[in-house]
């Protein structure tokens, strides 16, 4: 669902392990009909502009100004897992390498990337970032393994005092509560559902969840108790 256009609708090919690589499909009147709008990249990130999408591959970035009509393609300095646009800082990116390292910005749509100083993740394989709903330069990056916060936007992070270790696949397997933003939920391979009520900081299970695994999560805006 386009963030900016809500009869918008974008749909990708799932490849092997989630990978979300191939033909992207259109609608512009809420589901009716569709055309391909790309054969090219992976994934799909919505820029804080309202116009602007992307996709990727491993050295490459794919960028269109008009919502997928037309695109252009631009290098990436090094070879990246996953890449994420900020939702509150237009044509802000964050790049994660392969295997790990020194994450990457780039402040102006991928035209410029740089390496985060002296700020390296060591697992880096199935990243999601996510943004406190209230405090939008508070981040949270979950890789597969692990977890961390950011508390400038992205520019140092550090290590969640995550004893969960491995998470779902999925990119909804963490949870912000949109009325204090300081509890957390995440799904992890093993079953049950863990919280957190001081930003990702200290962790318990939830007791009275059932014993299965979890891979989505979603918190009702209306109702989140």
């Amino acid at each position: 669902l386009d963030p900016s256009a809500s009869s918008t609708l974008f749909i990708h090919q799932m490849g092997q392990w989630l990978t979300q690589c191939g033909e992207l499909h259109r609608s512009l009147d809420g589901g009716t009909s569709w055309a391909a709008v790309s054969d090219q990249g992976c994934r799909l990130l919505f820029d804080a502009d309202g116009e602007t999408i992307y996709r990727f591959g491993p050295q490459t970035l794919y960028r269109s100004a008009d919502r997928g009509v037309t695109w252009e393609s631009l290098p990436i300095p090094i070879r990246v897992d996953r890449l994420a646009a900020h939702p509150g800082r237009e044509r802000f990116l964050f790049g994660f390498p392969e295997g790990g390292g020194s994450i990457l910005n780039s402040g102006n749509g991928g035209e410029a990337w740089e390496q985060v100083a002296a700020q390296a993740v060591e697992w880096m394989q199935a990243v999601s970032l996510f943004f406190d709903p209230v405090r939008a330069e508070v981040a949270y990056l979950v890789p597969h393994y692990g977890a961390y916060r950011s508390e400038d936007s992205g520019q140092t992070w550090t290590p969640c005092n995550f004893t969960i270790e491995w998470t779902s696949l999925t990119d909804s397997r963490w949870a912000i509560d949109p009325s204090d933003s300081q509890r957390i939920y995440v799904g992890r391979l093993d079953p049950g559902l863990w919280t957190s009520t001081d930003g990702c900081r200290n962790w318990m299970r939830v007791d009275s969840f059932p014993a299965v695994m979890v891979n989505s999560l979603a918190i009702d805006p209306a109702r989140p108790d």
